[in-house]
């Protein structure tokens, strides 16, 4: 009878172990890209069209939607500016013709989007940024992100643990570019160092869950029989 007990114990802390891991999953924010890489998170190749960094504001005259990877290890501004590119992700600038740029505001957005499992309010990441010139703002939808001045020979970090929202989101870095005489490049540069978001489980997994109370539920009938049967024996 005390085996039973045991046995029936084991059972109801596995069980209860099982529930709390149930509750919720934590995964990575999907979506999130460094700069001036493709689908697989490789590095994209010069000259190329980023496919989930947009320009979406910039002076009159410069045409909006691209971002490129314009600017190449060995050739200005890199060489003996900007840091330089790596396998983990590259500079992205308004134009392919990087080294004359107009003086002023540019802001580069990425969307990506939670399903309406994921917890919005436990969303948060990590992340690091280089600028030419300077950062004005980062903005994740209506929330203003910390956002330090910035450098291209140096990264900044910064992190959002609030502001996320259900469906899409836009993830938004105003850059400004001084003005300048001569070639006067502007670019930006971002790569996200961690990130997490709880996820509610899938229904196999409230199945597999009220299958273990079933046996927990089993095993204590289990030992009450047995409690009985002994008493009357």
């Amino acid at each position: 009878m005390r085996f039973v007990s045991v046995v029936a114990a084991v059972l109801v802390a596995a069980t209860l172990t099982t529930a709390a891991a149930a509750v919720t999953v934590t995964v990575a924010v999907p979506g999130l890209f460094n700069s001036g890489v493709d689908n697989s998170k490789v590095p994209l190749g010069n000259n190329a069209i980023d496919p989930h960094w947009r320009l979406t504001a910039a002076p009159t005259g410069v045409t909006l939607g691209n971002a490129y990877t314009g600017v190449r290890n060995g050739s200005f501004p890199v060489a003996g500016n900007w840091m330089q590119n790596t396998a983990t992700s590259r500079w992205i600038t308004p134009t392919i013709n990087h080294t004359s740029i107009a003086a002023g505001d540019y802001s580069y957005e990425l969307q990506f989007t939670l399903t309406p499992k994921m917890i919005t309010n436990t969303g948060k990441f990590t992340g690091r940024y280089a600028v030419d010139n300077s950062m004005v703002s980062v903005m994740l939808n209506s929330t203003a992100l910390t956002a330090p001045a910035g450098s291209f020979t140096a990264w900044t970090n910064f992190s959002a643990t609030t502001g996320f929202v259900a469906g899409l989101n836009k993830l938004t870095f105003k850059t400004r570019n001084a003005a300048g005489t001569g070639n006067n490049p502007t670019g930006f540069r971002i790569e996200f160092l961690t990130s997490s978001i709880d996820v509610l489980p899938e229904p196999g997994s409230w199945a597999m869950l009220i299958a273990g109370f079933g046996l927990v539920g089993a095993a204590q009938r289990r030992q009450r029989s047995l409690l009985t049967g002994g008493a009357t024996g």
